[in-house]
């Protein structure tokens, strides 16, 4: 169970204040989630203290309280508001509570179950059903005049804004890549056909006077492949730049490093390769004869 609320906090040493978010919580909070005790104790009904002022935390409030380590911070004494001091029982390791683009906030959890807005339920694999019967039954048990509203984690997280936005952006990106890159390797195909036909009597006496397949093909592809390095010259750290300046938006990223770029050049080069080839292994492994035959 839990509920979230914002506070302002400060260490018992320092008038600092940052901005935190407290969760009201019952003893299960922790192992339901899934949650890393690093340092300390869980909270307990079976502890006074707990009801009133000692709390877990995460480490980015250690951290950003400067309560030292983990271990350190179990005991230590800091401030919310003005005058309310809260005891550290335990530190938990930091969770993602927030979207992706965002940093993890400064948290603390605190034993109040009469205070929580809603419940986290874990279920069997498999057993979804039959867990939401069961959990309808206690509702009614309750007494409860409200009808019972749940939502499964999973599609939480599909229907979340920031899954959409990046998801539709992803697809649009794609979509747009894609055309961009048809449309290049017909360009390229056109170029090519024409270079092959402009140049079919050179090749035919280049062949005639002992030029070999490899030779012609060489030849040929030469000032495409200038012409490819060229622009991926100008390509790559453009395209370095955007993803880096996209990714940083993600408190939570992965690295754009450049086995990312050395992969996507791979593709590039491989697919205008595939589509010159088409062309130039035509015009090597023609018969000269068929073009000379009227010179």
């Amino acid at each position: 169970m839990g509920s979230r609320a914002d506070r302002w906090l400060r260490s018992s040493a320092s008038d600092d204040r940052i901005k935190g978010y407290v969760y009201f919580i019952d003893e299960n909070f922790v192992d339901n989630l899934g949650l890393t005790l690093v340092a300390g104790r869980n909270v307990s009904p079976e502890i006074a203290s707990d009801a009133d002022h000692t709390v877990l935390v995460n480490e980015t409030l250690v951290r950003k309280l400067d309560l030292g380590t983990p271990e350190e911070a179990v005991g230590e004494i800091f401030v919310l508001g003005d005058s309310i001091s809260l005891e550290v029982a335990g530190v938990v390791q930091d969770y993602q509570a927030d979207m992706l683009s965002q940093e993890i906030t400064p948290n603390y959890l605190q034993y109040a179950p009469d205070r929580t807005d809603w419940a986290n339920v874990r279920f069997v694999p498999g057993q979804f059903d039959a867990a939401i019967e069961d959990i309808r039954a206690a509702w009614k048990r309750l007494g409860a005049t409200r009808p019972l509203e749940f939502e499964r984690f999973d599609v939480q997280l599909r229907n979340s804004f920031l899954n959409l936005l990046v998801r539709d952006m992803l697809r649009m990106i794609g979509f747009f890549a894609l055309l961009a890159i048809v449309i290049a390797c017909l360009g390229l195909l056109g170029i090519a056909s024409y270079n092959v036909d402009r140049r079919t009597r050179e090749i035919s006496i280049r062949k005639v006077l002992g030029a070999s397949a490899g030779g012609v093909v060489g030849l040929l592809s030469r000032e495409f492949l200038t012409l490819m390095t060229s622009s991926l010259i100008v390509a790559v750290p453009v395209s370095w730049l955007l993803s880096t300046s996209w990714l940083q938006l993600y408190a939570r990223r992965i690295d754009f490093g450049a086995g990312t770029i050395l992969l996507g050049v791979g593709i590039v080069m491989t697919l205008a390769l595939v589509v010159i080839s088409s062309q130039t292994f035509r015009a090597a492994f023609q018969n000269p004869v068929d073009n000379l035959h009227d010179e």
